[in-house]
């Protein structure tokens, strides 16, 4: 594959260009120091981790547990939106836009899955991704082509191996966590083009001595690092803090002793790179520190767009979103203090103190245990003290504040599994209400996702497009392999398309997201559906057949016989449409039927339906039968009913 065109850069214009991103990656890291603050709060609050520390008040050793609210809520949300993006076997569905695009629909879609499956597996990128955005709010993928040079051994018949080095090239969508990602405080979208976009995004990149070597070495498609920017660049290898990830590693009690890394940026902008005042895409692997630009190309995506999507969980005004730890935060915060205050006011309630005569024999540090026998002088006693009276009143208090929450949040009981607050003997026609309502949020989060990941599928097939003009053979042969020959011609050529643009004017790509039931439920009516259109299909092709048979006018026939061949293609057609991969066992010879019939009607063929050749198998033998003698049940076996 040809190496990506690296940029001209104008006289003054590299110089320029050092200096404005420098100064917007360092105002931006200023910039949301408080939102990064917040993230390690919400995380902290979703964990609600039981606390070495010890509290004093109302007494030594009270209560300081956390109630998970967070985590009750998040965790129901995260194992719905995994049921419902992955139930279906196909992740994304390509829809014909164009009427000549129809037959290429169903191929395109199996091309796609054997893609998801062999390189993106997007259910383990989207399990983090959508934890993410449960609990943060907002999450971010990175939609790209994963270009690298790797050395592995290749093992040989004899059993002996040798080292090959290894050209990798094939698309990827990861998970980008939200810290790596970067963009200007002042912008209000991710799009280069809409108001009030972005003028850059970047990924933060944190590289291991041996991630280094690879990157810098450049790959099939990308050129080298800068030898000298490298040299410089490679000195400035730290053990720099990174406060979420560290965090999260605190949190999971497996910190690395030492995690030295080389921290640079891979920053997607438009600049003026000729300083003519035409702003161009380009992408720059940059480090701060030493102001070095490592790498720098033009945009490699034909379709024109940075690599990055967005999803929020609940919108907001800008480009974050609103997570359930922010939802939660209050009631999280109010429920924890009255569960505490409970748990202090039951162990006071339930724990006695005692009183004695001034001047009595007992000391005041005295041990009490079961069965101590109390010396009393003559009108002495020991009564005891109550420390506190219990009041239930607050469960009732924690529990009202659950129920806000759920209010808010819109994870109610139900959603979590349980109907232990609904009435007893409620209607199920009341229950199905209550759930219908319930799921209005949760709808409108989900399409808003949904959008997001088509435009994934759609850029992602560009990507595919785009190199698969580079490299045809490759791209044929693992289609072939995948979905057969037919199939994987009808691909190709879908791909071979003269632009990327033009499979978007073709096809629009969403994401088979539904929950189980429901394709389990659509699955069995679509499979009844065909079922009563491939009888009724069936009955008229024997009534058909019957007509030919009885009726010697050679208009009637001829008519009879094209109506046949429309049948036979419209049932073949149907079968395509529902992938019903043993079609030749359901349509038999009924092809070979209405080819035969249309050779026999045509000018100079044999008008009589017992001139059929007997090798077709549909006169039982090679006698032939003159017309009007076949019966409804004898034609019904020839078809194969």
């Amino acid at each position: 594959m040809p190496l990506f065109s690296e940029v001209e850069f104008g006289d003054g214009r590299k110089e320029a260009f050092i200096h404005w991103i420098r100064r917007e990656l360092y105002q931006t890291e200023g910039d949301r120091e408080n939102l990064e603050n917040s993230w390690e709060n919400y995380l902290l609050q979703w964990r609600a981790k039981v606390t070495d520390e010890e509290l004093d008040y109302p007494y030594p050793g009270a209560s300081n547990l956390e109630l998970p609210l967070t985590d009750m809520h998040a965790t129901p949300v995260l194992a719905d939106f995994l049921q419902s993006f992955h139930a279906s076997g196909d992740y994304w569905s390509p829809v014909a836009k164009r009427p000549d695009r129809v037959d290429f629909a169903s191929p395109l879609r199996e091309g796609l899955t054997a893609v998801e499956r062999r390189w993106l597996q997007m259910r383990q990128v989207n399990t983090p991704a959508f934890l993410e955005s449960g609990i943060l709010g907002t999450a971010f993928y990175k939609n790209g082509w994963r270009s690298e040079r790797r050395a592995r051994r290749r093992y040989l018949p004899d059993g002996s191996s040798e080292r090959i080095i290894q050209d990798i090239s094939h698309p990827a969508i990861e998970h980008v966590p939200i810290q790596r990602i970067r963009f200007p405080a002042y912008a209000w979208s991710l799009d280069f083009n809409a108001p009030g976009g972005t003028p850059w995004i970047a990924q933060e990149f944190r590289w291991s001595p041996e991630e280094w070597v690879r990157y810098k070495n450049g790959s099939s498609e990308l050129p080298g690092f800068d030898k000298e920017a490298a040299r410089i660049v490679e000195s400035f290898i730290t053990d720099e803090e990174e406060s979420i990830l560290d965090l999260i590693r605190a949190e999971d009690e497996f910190e690395p002793f030492e995690n030295l890394r080389n921290k640079v940026f891979e920053v997607w902008a438009r600049f003026d790179t000729k300083g003519n005042g035409v702003y161009e895409d380009i992408v720059v692997t940059f480090h701060t520190e030493s102001a070095q630009i490592l790498r720098a190309i033009y945009f490699p995506n034909a379709h024109g767009h940075h690599p990055f999507h967005k999803i929020n969980y609940l919108p907001g005004y800008g480009i974050y979103g609103i997570g359930l730890a922010e939802v939660d935060e209050w009631a999280q915060e109010a429920a924890t203090q009255l569960l505490n205050a409970q748990i202090d006011n039951a162990r006071l309630a339930n724990t006695r103190m005692f009183s004695a005569p001034i001047g009595s024999m007992h000391t005041q540090d005295e041990l009490v245990y079961p069965g101590k026998v109390w010396y009393l002088n003559p009108d002495e006693s020991i009564g005891e003290v109550r420390l506190s009276e219990l009041y239930p009143s607050g469960f009732n208090l924690i529990q009202s504040l659950v129920q806000f929450s759920e209010m808010r949040s819109g994870v109610s009981e139900l959603r979590q599994g349980s109907i232990t607050g609904l009435p007893s003997r409620t209607p199920a026609t009341s229950l199905l209400s209550i759930l219908q309502e319930g799921n209005k949020r949760f709808d409108m989060i989900h399409s808003a996702v949904r959008d997001v990941h088509s435009e994934m599928g759609l850029r992602m097939l560009q990507n595919v497009a785009q190199r698969a003009k580079e490299d045809p053979i490759r791209w044929q042969t693992f289609f072939a392999r995948s979905l057969g020959d037919q199939d994987s011609q009808k691909v190709m050529q879908i791909l071979m398309s003269p632009n990327v643009e033009d499979i978007e004017e073709a096809f629009g790509i969403e994401v088979s997201a539904t929950s189980a039931r429901t394709n389990k439920e659509v699955e069995k009516q679509s499979f009844i559906g065909m079922l009563q259109i491939a009888q009724q299909i069936y009955g008229a092709l024997v009534q058909t057949a019957m007509l030919m048979a009885q009726v010697p006018d050679p208009t009637v026939r001829a008519t009879a016989a094209a109506s046949y061949a429309s049948g036979v293609d419209i049932l073949s057609q149907l079968f395509d449409r529902f992938d019903v991969q043993n079609k030749a066992e359901h349509l038999g010879n009924l092809e070979a039927i209405a080819n035969a019939l249309n050779a026999q009607t045509a000018p100079g063929g044999n008008a009589a339906l017992g001139g059929l050749p007997s090798n077709l198998g549909i006169l039982g033998g090679a006698q032939g039968i003159p017309p009007g003698a076949v019966s409804q049940q004898g034609l019904g076996s020839i078809l194969g009913l």
